[in-house]
């Protein structure tokens, strides 16, 4: 597959079990996603060259519950990466390989009778089985006939199973979005309704998300370079928010200023917001503008491997570790360092969540699977993966949970910073 399509997990950092041995119960429980499915989206482009979908109708705005962070209101935008950070690597012959470990043919047999295949389509795809090692690994070549011919189920089951070895990356890293909110994915994409058809009949659910693994399939049947292009694009859509604080007459200023000047920047704070125009509806400012310049300058934007070659490994931990820096750190592209300054700088928080503090996906075994930071409310900031097709973006922590959807799910895990 492309480059798209390779993986958007961040290297995995192991915390030390001494740090987190007495923990035994989630800190914070999946966030409860607000029941209606949100609204049209609005168009804004940026100098940063993101691009968002459009629907006919007005914004739909939602608003977080009150807190110490003041009133929030939000409105949630797709973004896809600019065309150039997109690379469609389209070779016609190149065929659809499955790899699985550790199995017998038995194995095999049993898992195309759960994915329900007929026996037909049992013996072609057994037809194509090369054995390696011995009986232990096996490489198939499914026809592009059987992958479109699917069902949901069958396409679920057979990809759950892939999805375990590294060698099925787009298994592994499948192209994904939020399960109730995928026509979100599609909207005014600019791709053919033929195109948005085939994908849609090869998409597949895995927990909260639906996924697509079928860029090897879909790439030959699409008559041209740019509507492979454009469906890369659409594929590679993230949604993510856009957050206004509205700031009243009767708006505590002093009190929200001491929220979003967490790190030592109230002074920089206070002087907005009191400039603000004192009107009685209120008045809004960007939630960007509050943030620390760290986060201020990427939020919207993806990294450029061009003018930064390190740009592959700015990862989601080395995005949380940096966010109150005046200069990013580089040690924290090092999962050692990164792993040490969680133990010596951070401690677990079991209360509320204030701005700046991490927020760690974990395995039961105390690897961070991924980590974000902590805005407001039940929204993070957040890298999803290195690669640079993945932007810098505020999402709902439910979201960011929904994209790392695993069997059994994350723990999630909150540490704040100790030297304040």
């Amino acid at each position: 597959m492309s480059e798209t399509e390779q993986s958007n997990q961040s290297p995995t950092v192991t915390v030390p079990r001494r740090a987190v041995w007495w923990w035994t119960v989630l800190l914070v429980a999946p966030w409860v996603l607000l029941a209606m499915t949100l609204g049209p989206q609005w168009v804004r482009e940026c100098a940063q060259n993101w691009h968002i979908g459009k629907r006919n109708g007005k914004e739909r705005i939602q608003y977080c519950r009150p807190g110490p962070w003041g009133d929030l209101e939000y409105t949630r935008i797709a973004i896809e990466p600019p065309e150039g950070f997109v690379v469609s690597s389209f070779e016609p012959e190149r065929k659809t390989q499955w790899t699985l470990r550790g199995y017998t043919p038995q194995m095999l047999e049993q898992l195309w009778t759960e994915a329900n295949l007929s026996a037909a389509d049992q013996q072609a795809l057994m037809a194509t089985a090369r054995w390696e090692n011995g009986i232990g690994t096996v490489v198939l070549e499914p026809s592009r006939d059987l992958v479109l011919k699917l069902t949901t189920d069958a396409r679920a089951r057979i990809y759950k199973a892939l999805a375990v070895f590294s060698e099925n990356q787009a298994h592994v890293n499948p192209c994904r979005f939020r399960a109730d909110r995928v026509d979100e994915w599609f909207a005014d994409s600019g791709i053919s309704d033929r195109t948005e058809q085939l994908i849609r009949r090869m998409l597949y659910p895995r927990g909260t998300s639906i996924m697509f693994s079928d860029w090897d399939t879909l790439a030959p049947m699409l008559g041209t370079d740019a509507e492979r292009a454009r469906a890369l694009k659409t594929l590679a859509r993230m949604s993510t928010l856009l957050v206004k604080l509205r700031v009243r007459p009767n708006t505590d200023i002093e009190g929200v200023a001491r929220y979003w000047g967490r790190g030592r920047r109230s002074k920089d704070i206070t002087p907005l917001l009191l400039s603000l125009p004192k009107l009685p509806e209120g008045y809004t400012v960007d939630v960007a503008h509050l943030l620390p310049p760290f986060a201020r300058r990427r939020l919207y934007t993806y990294p450029n491997p061009d003018s930064d070659p390190d740009a592959p490994r700015r990862d989601c931990h080395w995005t949380s570790l940096n966010f109150f820096s005046e200069t990013p750190d580089d040690r924290f592209l090092s999962s050692d360092y990164v792993r040490d300054s969680i133990v010596k700088d951070y401690y677990p928080t079991f209360g509320e969540p204030l701005l700046g503090d991490l927020v760690f996906l974990m395995k039961p075994n105390g690897q961070a699977f991924h980590s974000c930071v902590y805005v407001a409310d039940n929204i993070v900031f957040t890298k999803n993966g290195s690669q640079s097709y993945m932007p810098w973006q505020l999402m709902e922590l439910g979201d960011v949970c929904a994209l790392y959807s695993t069997d059994p799910p994350l723990e999630t895990r909150i540490f704040r910073y100790r030297h304040w």
